[in-house]
């Protein structure tokens, strides 16, 4: 799961750029990296202080840069990152025999997964750039800090023009 900035032509500008000054180039990837460090830190902070998987869940929060985006990711590695970010709807219940020594009994057990101590409540999926109604950490970082991090991206982009043209 990843909030990727895309921008038009940026892989065109790239390789124009490393043909003619590959320093400028590592220049800008590094500009771009640093434009969504805000996001991670304040996804991860936020991750940290759930409970219980929070901390686990905050380790896999990344930013990459790639030729033509900018992104930030939530990468599953445990399979509980995304119930951690966006909470769970209810009640499992399992139905299953257990055999003993009297016979086979039957047994129902109940799981809350909307409970604090697993998941939390459900928060929905519906996020927008400049306001998130979804999500624990990594989606209320990006609504607070993306439209920040999209304008350094592009300051960054502008400079490395003008560094170019000089």
């Amino acid at each position: 799961m990843a909030i990727v900035a895309r921008v038009d032509g940026l892989a065109d500008f790239r390789r124009v750029v490393r043909g003619a000054a590959p320093e400028l180039d590592k220049e800008l990837r590094k500009a771009m990296r640093a434009a969504v460090a805000p996001i991670v830190s304040d996804a991860r902070a936020h991750l940290n202080a759930l409970p219980g998987t929070g901390p686990r869940t905050a380790k896999q929060v990344r930013s990459s840069v790639t030729q033509s985006a900018v992104s930030v990711s939530l990468v599953p590695k445990a399979g509980f990152e995304l119930a951690r970010e966006f909470g769970a709807k209810g009640i499992k219940v399992s139905h299953y025999e257990m055999h003993t020594r009297r016979g086979v009994v039957q047994v129902t057990r109940a799981m809350n997964y909307a409970s604090p101590r697993v998941f939390d409540r459900w928060t929905g999926n519906r996020f927008t750039l400049d306001s998130s109604v979804s999500g624990r950490g990594l989606f209320p970082a990006a609504s607070r800090g993306g439209l920040k991090a999209v304008e350094q991206v592009t300051a960054a982009i502008e400079r490395t023009m003008q560094k170019l043209g000089d």
